[in-house]
């Protein structure tokens, strides 16, 4: 799997969570409430990791791109315009 996401502005967007590059992590709270409470933080944060699609935000148009963890499919959001 590749680091970056296209963006169809033309921007790369990096994509790895240790790079210092802003990734967010998509936690459902069903993943959340599976946790065993007995297990140490480390371990829970390794598991919402390896089990949560990643968001990231593409700093040249705002665009948001999520990452699915289970297929790699990759959405695109773009901010609607709000009038009111």
């Amino acid at each position: 799997m590749s680091s970056w996401i296209h963006c169809p502005c033309g921007n790369q967007i990096h994509k790895n969570l240790f790079s210092g590059a802003n990734v967010c992590l998509v936690v459902e709270d069903e993943m959340i409430d599976k946790l065993d409470d007995q297990i140490p933080a480390a371990e829970a944060i390794h598991q919402m990791i390896l089990h949560s699609d990643i968001l990231v935000r593409c700093p040249k148009c705002g665009r948001i791109a999520v990452e699915d963890n289970k297929t790699g499919a990759i959405a695109i959001y773009a901010k609607e315009n709000s009038q009111g």
